[in-house]
C-alpha cells in the first residue's frame, strides 16, 4: 500500500517564494470543505503571514536589526505551515484526493512514525550581537521537526513566569527585546507531531546588555 506524505520543499523557497506559497496555501484552505478546523486556524496563519510580510517590507531599507526580525519571521511561518503539514495529513488519511486540494505538493513514501522527542540536551546560552538579545542553542534532536524555547525573569523557584517563543525549524534562535540590566533563565524542548520532549535544563544569562 502506498503512503502518501506531503512535501516540504516550501521549505527551501526564498522570501517572496514562500510569501507566494503561503497566500495560496490561506487561499485555498480558506475555501476547503475538508480542511475545515487547520490547526493553526486560518485566522492564526494570516496574522503570521502578514507578520512575515511586514518584516520583509521593514528590512527593505537594510539595517542588521530589520533583517533580523525577518529571518525570525520566516521561520515562525515556516513552523506554523510544518504543523499545518501534520494536521492536513492526518485529515487526509492517505487519501491522495484530499491531499491535491490541500494547497500543498505530495508524494508516495514510506510510513514513519517517529516516536516523542528526548528531553532538551545541553542548552547554552550567550549574550547577541545587538543590544538586548541573547542566542540559545540547543543540541539538534533527530526526531524533532520543530524546537520550543522560552525564558523568564524570575528565579526558579517557586513558579516562574515563561515567557513562551513562537517555534522555529533550528535548533537555537535569538532571543530579542530583553530588558537590559536583566538576568534571565532559558529552556528549550524538542517537538514533533506526537508531542513534546521534556523542557532541557535551564541556562542563565546574567546583566543583559
Amino acid at each position: 500500500m502506498a503512503i502518501y506524505k506531503i512535501r516540504l520543499n516550501f521549505t527551501k523557497l526564498s522570501y517572496s517564494g514562500l510569501a507566494t506559497f503561503t497566500f495560496s496555501v490561506i487561499t485555498v484552505l480558506s475555501a476547503s470543505l475538508i480542511y475545515t478546523t487547520p490547526n493553526p486556524t486560518i485566522i492564526q496563519l494570516t496574522t503570521i503571514y502578514d507578520a512575515f510580510m511586514a518584516a520583509i517590507a521593514a528590512a527593505s531599507d537594510g539595517g542588521k536589526s530589520k533583517n533580523l526580525t525577518k529571518k525570525q519571521k520566516k521561520a515562525e511561518l515556516l513552523a506554523a505551515l510544518r504543523i499545518l503539514v501534520n494536521y492536513i495529513e492526518g485529515v487526509a488519511a492517505n487519501d491522495p484526493a484530499k491531499l491535491s486540494v490541500s494547497g500543498f505538493e505530495y508524494y508516495s513514501g514510506s510510513k514513519t512514525t517517529l516516536p516523542i522527542p528526548g528531553r532538551g540536551m545541553n542548552l547554552s546560552v550567550d549574550y547577541g550581537k545587538l543590544s538586548g538579545t541573547a542566542d540559545a542553542k540547543l543540541d539538534s534532536d533527530p526526531y524533532a521537526i520543530m524546537y520550543q524555547f522560552r525564558y523568564t525573569y524570575d528565579d526558579l523557584t517557586p513558579e516562574p513566569v515563561w515567557i513562551i517563543l513562537s517555534n522555529t525549524l533550528s535548533p537555537s534562535i535569538t532571543i530579542t527585546g530583553l530588558t537590559l540590566g536583566r538576568n534571565i533563565w532559558v529552556q528549550a524542548r524538542c517537538v514533533n507531531g506526537q508531542g513534546e520532549g521534556d523542557w532541557s535544563d535551564p541556562a542563565q544569562l546574567i546583566f543583559i546588555h
